[in-house]
């Protein structure tokens, strides 16, 4: 199939049609000549089988006149038939009576003719029937038929006294008869010959000729000339395709410059976005260069913060030493003088040594907590883990404060079991006694409540048992919107005991910050305004 798509159709379709054709005749020229072989062959045994009934008339009409000669004359009367290749008389004990071929004559069937069959000899001798036994050979037929003598003597029954062999040619009729269906095989393959030049010149009028129209309008096309038409007309298909191929033409030259306009704009429009992309380059441009001078300056502020930062550090330390020791002495000395441990003090002199030693206190616990801060924010705090049982830690803390509860009227319950802790004991003190001071001092009426158990919850950090200190009171409580900066630095909740509750907004932002990050734990808070608060601590029973 390949081969073929290299000629034109005008040439291809009608050699396709011719090798059919070839093939077709070719075929019926076989069937024409084995039909004709076969009505040869058909002829040639109807011939033979009348031949033999007439020389098995004539020996006989002969033999019954005792006229041997004549039966011998009959037989090579046949002897110029050349189609008769050979015709025997044979007695029924095998001795050629007679032949066409003298020298044949006295000597045994089988000795004279090798190739005679045996088989249809026997078939011939043993029947006393006129039956004519019929073998083919190549191009031959080879006939056995008895010869029987019907006396007349009614006395005497019917016997057989030979057998006639003949064998006639066939080649002469098959050749004549091949050579006639040969002759008529050629002018049919004229004909055809004709018939398909005449086809081939019809195609490339209707087909080939105007495909090639086609094929070279597409490739204009391809070439990028829109403007090629073929400009056929008509009703038969090729047209309607040409008439299809035109409109498509057309249509794509229409597309085509609405592309080219579409293409145009867009180039106008990414002109027009190039420039405003190197205006925002250029923009950005600036804008890293401010960038780049923001963040040296942010550099250079940042130098000088952690140069601030040094001197803070340098500071607290420092003031922190100067502060505390003057105040030490003074919360000492007025505690000797308040507990009259050097003479009595009347009631004047007495409260107001009560003001100079809870003032004291109140800056000591100030010049503490912003020490505290600045060494949790520099990240300086470690946990000091100790054993030890946080009952007794509870209970120290509730000792601490229950003077104050007692000042105010309030009930101070403790509720804690005995449980081992393994962890900062003096930051846990200072986070318990943080949350106790804030309920007693937010607290006018009713108690305060401070419970320590043993938990088993995955929140604790570890997956392991956890510690749950908690303390509840029945105070003012915490409005909602007050609950977000509850844990904000210096930041303290408008209350009507703002100004009588002292504190610096100090206690619950360290206290979360040393939970969270000394004590690996977290505080949990619920609260309801004007009815109370709960602050719960939650920290792993033995840190690692």
């Amino acid at each position: 199939m390949a081969l073929l798509t290299r000629f034109p159709l005008s040439i291809v379709i009608p050699l396709f049609l011719s090798m059919v054709a070839l093939v077709i005749e070719w075929h019926a020229f076989r069937n024409a000549q084995m039909q004709s072989d076969d009505d040869v062959v058909r002829d040639g045994q109807e011939f033979v089988n009348q031949l033999m009934i007439e020389l098995q008339s004539s020996i006989n009409n002969h033999l019954l006149k005792g006229d041997l000669e004549g039966a011998r004359t009959t037989i090579s009367r046949h002897a110029a038939n050349p189609k008769i290749t050979l015709l025997v008389l044979v007695d029924d004990g095998g001795k050629v009576m007679n032949s066409t071929n003298p020298a044949l004559v006295g000597l045994n069937i089988g000795q004279g003719v090798p190739d005679v069959n045996p088989s249809l000899m026997a078939l011939a001798g043993k029947t006393l029937a006129n039956k004519l036994s019929v073998g083919m050979g190549s191009n031959l037929v080879a006939a056995y038929y008895p010869v029987i003598i019907d006396s007349a003597r009614r006395d005497f029954r019917p016997h057989r006294v030979g057998i006639i062999h003949l064998r006639y040619n066939l080649s002469g009729d098959l050749t004549e008869h091949r050579a006639i269906l040969l002759s008529q095989a050629r002018l049919t393959a004229v004909f055809y010959a004709l018939c398909f030049l005449l086809l081939a010149i019809f195609l490339h009028q209707i087909l080939t000729k105007r495909v090639k129209v086609l094929v070279a309008a597409a490739r204009q096309i391809a070439a990028g000339d829109l403007s090629a038409h073929t400009g056929l007309q008509g009703q038969d298909e090729i047209s309607q395709v040409g008439e299809a191929f035109d409109r498509m033409a057309v249509e794509i030259a229409r597309n085509n410059q609405d592309l080219e306009q579409r293409v145009s704009e867009r180039t106008r429009d990414l002109q027009k976005k190039g420039e405003e992309l190197q205006d925002i380059q250029k923009a950005l441009t600036n804008i890293v260069e401010d960038l780049a001078v923001k963040t040296r300056e942010l550099e250079q502020s940042n130098v000088k913060l952690k140069e601030l930062d040094q001197l803070k550090s340098l500071f607290i330390a420092s003031m922190s030493h100067e502060l505390r020791t003057p105040l030490n002495s003074i919360i000492g000395f007025s505690s000797i003088l308040h507990d009259e441990w050097i003479g009595p003090v009347n009631v004047e002199q007495k409260e107001n040594l009560s003001i100079i030693l809870s003032s004291g206190k109140h800056l000591l616990n100030l010049i503490n907590d912003i020490i505290d801060v600045s060494r949790i924010e520099a990240g300086k705090i470690e946990p000091n883990i100790e054993e030890f049982d946080l009952s007794d830690l509870i209970a120290e803390a509730a000792a601490m404060l229950e003077k104050e509860a007692q000042d105010k009227a309030l009930e101070l319950r403790v509720v804690a079991e005995r449980v081992r802790m393994c962890t900062d004991r003096c930051r846990l003190l200072q986070c318990t006694l943080n949350l106790l001071s804030n309920a007693i001092k937010y607290t006018e009426k009713g108690g305060v409540t401070i419970e320590a158990q043993l938990i088993d919850s995955p929140g604790a950090g570890t997956g392991e048992a956890a510690a749950e200190i908690s303390v509840s009171d029945t105070g003012i409580g915490i409005r909602e919107e007050e609950i977000q900066k509850l844990y904000q630095p210096f930041s303290r909740l408008e209350s009507s005991l703002h100004a009588t509750a002292p504190g610096t907004g100090l206690g619950l932002y360290l206290t979360r910050r040393v939970v969270a990050e000394v004590l690996m734990g977290d505080i949990l808070m619920t609260s309801s305004y004007g009815r109370g608060s709960r602050f719960t601590i939650r920290i792993p029973a033995r840190l690692p």
